[in-house]
């Protein structure tokens, strides 16, 4: 099935040393722990992402998708954007704000984009295909 997505807000930076790992270093007198490199130095992308999912359609039915989609990713964005908004830095507070912004916007999404496809006179045996899903992707490289 065809799908695409729609990024509506995303984050990155750049580690600038290694990561730090506690291992169990044991000896025949005991065990202690050290502190070692992780090894994980490169650049974390956090990003807020929109996905559609539908079955193949004929070009009228897809131009009700992507109004559809319009909408809904103006909505998700207005949820995720007010969230970010309330924080003063992005750091680990603001992450558990964003994922509660990011499940609320997923919920709403799905409402909206159903309501906008049945508005619009999208047979019912198509809506049943069609999904909408708010997320958030974590990459490192």
């Amino acid at each position: 099935m065809p799908s695409f997505e729609i990024r509506i807000w995303g984050f990155k930076y750049k580690e600038t040393h290694p990561s730090r790992c506690t291992r169990r270093i044991c000896y025949l007198k005991g065990c202690r722990e050290a502190e070692v490199p992780c090894g994980l130095k490169g650049t974390q992308f956090y990003e807020v992402m929109v996905n559609f999912t539908f079955p193949d359609l004929d070009e009228k039915y897809e131009s009700i998708i992507f109004q559809c989609a319009n909408e809904v990713t103006y909505l998700a964005n207005g949820l995720v954007g007010s969230a970010i908004g309330s924080c003063a830095e992005i750091d680990e507070s603001c992450t558990e704000v964003i994922q509660d912004s990011v499940a609320l916007a997923n919920e709403a999404a799905g409402k909206a984009y159903y309501k906008c496809l049945r508005q619009l006179r999208m047979p019912e045996e198509i809506i049943s295909k069609c999904e909408v899903k708010v997320y958030i992707r974590e990459n490192y490289i």
